[in-house]
């Protein structure tokens, strides 16, 4: 089944947010679909948290840049 994500749920998977498991455990095996602007959301997103978390900012860049 197609299933259309948005970033917010893709980044709490990618950062380790407690919610993530869950989103990955109804996400697997389904064909994901995202919007138009979802690079720059995701990019968004880990900026905000880097900005807010400077000690982490490594960790985000690395989950970041990993390939899916």
């Amino acid at each position: 089944m197609a299933v259309v994500v948005d970033a917010s749920a893709i980044a709490a998977i990618a950062f380790g947010e407690p919610e993530g498991p869950t989103l990955t455990a109804h996400l697997t095996g389904e064909t994901l679909l995202t919007p138009t602007l979802f690079d720059y959301e995701l990019a968004n997103i880990a900026w905000k948290k880097a900005r807010a978390h400077p000690e982490m900012a490594p960790a985000i860049q690395a989950a970041s840049a990993r390939e899916p």
